[in-house]
């Protein structure tokens, strides 16, 4: 049996006094929780309050987050130190979507501010601040025909009495004396009435309104003049028409037309000066601000004001949905519209990209590439295309073909592949386009110091009756050469793919994966893909080698920016059709390159080029195919390779020289986001974390100290 020690007596564990400590101890710690539970419900309640919201993105995609492009042009703007303020006129649930939209820029911008819309009544004077220097001319153009009327007034008083007596004279025709009646009529009364009201028109437009609109004052000034004041003068402004009238008319003419025709010039060149004024900008925007025009987004530059449409912020799905009229009839393209605004504004200037080929590209109206060139467009580029003279027939004598519209240093070039054989072309006799004023052209661009984007694409032997190297060569491949890039035309990049009936080859190639360079960084896990087309004469526009050549110069940098590592792809020169094997003697096994971004020259100022091995991986059929993504039963659209638009977009700002502006944009973003939250949830996270989850902290902490107390 076990000894018991009997209690000692100078540490009694039952006395007063320690029961006195264990109460004051809990009754610090019931205190401390109290506290923290008051200040933490305190902080609820004021962060629900409008205002004070701040939300975090818990999506995997983040869509409420803003891209990556649009954080890089938010950290620009905070460098520049300018101040920019969005306002909002749209209302319903279109509003909430937007206002959303405009937190997450203030979140990530220090120079940006959300404008109060209860300010309305204020926004004209703001926009009239704004655009106090363009209103100038205006102003003084209003002046201008006050002191014209003035002088009017003054003349037509003088010659009035004396038409009413020349109207009373004995032996006129009765018809020609009504007609001098009129005038004196006229002159004396109903012009300057006329005068009278427009004056008024002016003052109720100008001078009585916060945001005078000088524009519809001008307007109005100019209707007046053509339509009743030069009428009224014209018919006494010329001397050589008085034989016309009887001999008293006659001679009153010839005696008043030199006054006449002086008031008649100064009307004129009055007039020819209200052509000449320039547009009012401020005009547009108070146009877009009236209660009776769509919702708009204003921004609110130093200088200047940016509308933005509500058509641009909902766009209209393609088809209209008919094809499928469970999803979405519109999407939800803000972060495009007000990043693509923002930059307009941030960047005035405008980069020249010229599109180049040995035919008319066509940037707009279906051509391949419109869809391309809106996207640049709104990235603040300047689109432009050239092509030399097209193929005369034959018998014809060449003609001289257009200069290029931008070339030399500060322009892009993007340079595309010479066009196949046209069998109808053939056909009717006439020689296929030729490549050579296009390698031309592209070398004095690039001796004066310009940057080019080239894409190639699988070539073969046929090539060579078209001017240019013969064997599949690549046209332009002796103007890289000085850049250390090699194109390695006759091949054809295809892959292998598992099918129903047996394996298939084509050249279709997906990339998920980049090399590490500048252009690449933002598009891991961005689905790419490279392809081919059909044309009577066959595959054509095939992805193709191109890879830094092996004996490159001293003072060049190529650098592989997207490569096939799949086992599966191989490139061949006899690419026949899906039945084509790998040949070992003859074929390129993975990994291979396809496309090098590479410098030349030294200093900081480097020249610069791209050479991509495929033509159509950025044609509207790619960038714009769409696929969709089912999530919980709900359908969303998305981009189907959202990594070719920004691929080329990518590679013409690291061309331009705008590397900090090279990132993943809203529009390929989107396919990597997912459903978001749904109500039950999002309400239940917004009660469980203020209202719970931190006076549950607090308490626990309590007990902690409690614990730690007691156990002391």
């Amino acid at each position: 049996m076990a000894a018991t020690l009997p209690p000692r007596k100078d540490h009694p564990t039952d006395t007063p006094a320690v029961r006195q400590r264990h109460w004051l101890y809990g009754t610090n710690v019931a205190i401390l929780v109290l506290v923290a539970v008051v200040i933490v419900s305190f902080l609820a309640y004021i962060t629900s309050q409008p205002g004070w919201h701040y939300p975090i993105d818990c999506t995997s995609g983040g869509i409420y987050s803003l891209s990556a492009a649009t954080k890089n042009l938010l950290t620009d703007i905070d460098t520049k130190g300018k101040p920019y303020e969005l306002c909002s006129l749209l209302d319903g649930r279109q509003a909430q979507q937007v206002d959303d939209l405009m937190r997450e820029y203030v979140r990530n911008a220090r120079q940006i501010k959300i404008y109060d819309v209860s300010k309305r009544d204020d926004l004209e004077t703001k926009i009239r601040s704004r655009y106090a220097g363009e209103t100038k001319p205006y102003e003084k153009a209003v002046e201008d025909f006050s002191k014209l009327a003035e002088s009017l007034e003054k003349f037509l008083k003088g010659e009035a009495p004396a038409l009413g007596a020349l109207s009373q004279q004995e032996g006129l025709e009765e018809d020609v004396q009504r007609s001098f009646s009129a005038l004196q009529a006229a002159y004396s009364k109903l012009i300057p009435e006329k005068l009278a009201a427009v004056r008024k028109e002016l003052r109720k437009r100008t001078t009585d309104s916060t945001a005078p609109r000088y524009a519809q004052a001008v307007s109005g000034i100019k209707k007046s003049l053509e339509s009743v004041l030069i009428p009224a003068i014209e018919p006494l402004a010329d001397a050589g028409k008085t034989d016309q009238y009887a001999k008293p008319v006659g001679e009153y003419v010839k005696q008043v037309a030199p006054r006449f025709a002086k008031m008649l010039a100064s009307m004129k060149a009055y007039l020819k000066s209200l052509d000449q004024l320039a547009p009012l900008k401020m005009d547009e925007v108070l146009d877009a601000i009236d209660p009776s025009s769509p919702p708009s987004v204003l921004i609110f530059a130093p200088e200047s004001v940016k509308v933005i449409a509500l058509s641009d912020i909902f766009k209209a799905r393609a088809g209209g949905g008919r094809e499928n009229p469970d999803l979405p009839q519109s999407t939800f393209e803000g972060e495009q519209a007000l990043s693509s605004a923002l930059l307009g504004l941030v960047r005035p200037e405008k980069t020249k990209i010229v599109f180049v080929g040995t035919s008319p590209v066509r940037l707009s109206g279906g051509g391949q590439y419109s869809g391309l060139a809106d996207r640049l467009a709104k990235a603040n580029f300047e689109t432009l295309e050239w092509s030399p003279a097209a193929p005369q027939m034959p018998g014809q004598p060449p003609q001289p073909g257009p200069t290029p519209p931008a070339e030399g240093k500060g322009v892009v070039w993007v340079v595309l592949p010479p066009d196949a054989p046209n069998q109808q072309q053939m056909m009717m006799g006439m020689p296929p386009p030729d490549p050579r004023p296009v390698v031309e052209a592209v070398r004095r661009h690039l001796e004066e110091g310009g940057t080019a984007l080239f894409l190639a694409e699988a070539s073969s032997p046929m090539m060579g009756m078209m001017g240019g190297p013969s064997g599949g060569g690549y046209a332009y491949a002796e103007l890289l050469k000085p850049f250390g890039v090699d194109v390695k035309a006759n091949y054809t990049v295809v892959r292998t793919y598992a099918a129903r009936r047996g394996s298939q080859t084509v050249p279709q190639l997906e990339f998920t994966q980049f090399p590490k360079h500048e252009i690449t960084a933002p598009l891991q896990s961005l689905r790419t893909g490279f392809f081919a087309g059909n044309s009577e004469m066959g595959v054509v526009g095939g992805p193709t080698i191109v890879t830094p050549a092996s004996n490159k110069p001293a003072d060049a940098e190529a650098t592989v920016i997207v490569r096939s590592e799949d086992a599966d792809s191989f490139a061949t020169t006899r690419y026949t059709g899906p039945e084509t094997k790998f040949n070992a003697a003859t074929d390129m096994k993975a990994p291979l390159n396809l496309a090098v971004a590479a410098q030349k020259g030294g200093g900081p100022e480097r020249q610069k080029v791209v050479v991509i091995g495929n033509r159509l991986f950025a044609t509207d059929n790619a960038i714009e195919a769409q696929d969709v993504v089912e999530r919980d039963g709900t359908g969303y659209v998305v981009p189907m390779v959202p990594g070719n638009a920004e691929l080329f977009m990518n590679s013409v700002l690291w061309l331009a020289g705008y590397q900090n502006m090279i990132a993943v944009g809203p529009r390929s973003s989107v396919a990597l986001r997912i459903k978001p939250i749904d109500e039950g949830t999002l309400l239940a996270l917004k009660l469980a974390i203020p209202y719970l989850g931190a006076p549950i902290m607090a308490l626990v902490a309590g007990g902690i100290v409690y614990l730690i107390r007691r156990r002391a």
